[in-house]
C-alpha cells in the first residue's frame, strides 16, 4: 500500500489506517437495534446490515488468507469473479446469527495485527 503521495506506507501506518477505517465502518452500525441490523430488505437490496458486515468480514478473511499464502511461498491463483465470490459469501453467511457475524468482524482485527506488525521489525 502506498501513502497519498505514492511513497510506500510503513507497516505500522498501514495497520493504523486499517484500524481507523474499520472503526469508522463499525461506527455506521453502532447504535442500531438487532432488528435494524437483520431487517431485509435492507440498505442494499435484499441484504441486511448484518449481511453487509458478513460480506466485509468475508472479504477481509479472503485477503488475509491470500496474503498469508503468498508470504508462505504459494503461487497466486486467479480468484473467481467477484460477483461469484459475493454470491457464495452471502449464501454461506445469510443465516448466521448477528452475534456470530459481529464476533467474526471483531476477530479479524488480531489477524491484521499478526500479519502486519512483524513486517515493521
Amino acid at each position: 500500500m502506498t501513502a497519498n503521495d505514492g511513497t510506500p506506507m510503513a507497516p505500522l501506518d498501514l495497520l493504523e489506517r486499517i484500524g481507523s477505517t474499520r472503526g469508522a465502518l463499525a461506527a455506521l452500525w453502532d447504535g442500531l437495534t438487532n432488528e435494524q441490523m437483520i431487517c431485509r430488505p435492507g440498505p442494499q437490496g435484499n441484504w441486511s446490515v448484518k449481511d453487509l458486515v458478513a460480506q466485509v468480514t468475508w472479504w477481509e478473511s479472503f485477503i488475509l488468507e491470500r496474503v498469508q499464502d503468498l508470504i508462505g511461498g504459494e503461487e497466486s491463483q486467479p480468484a473467481e469473479h467477484q460477483d461469484a465470490l459475493n454470491a457464495r459469501a452471502y449464501e454461506q453467511h445469510k443465516d448466521d446469527p448477528l452475534a456470530d457475524v459481529l464476533a467474526a468482524f471483531d476477530a479479524n482485527w488480531p489477524r491484521f495485527e499478526a500479519l502486519i506488525t512483524p513486517l515493521s521489525v
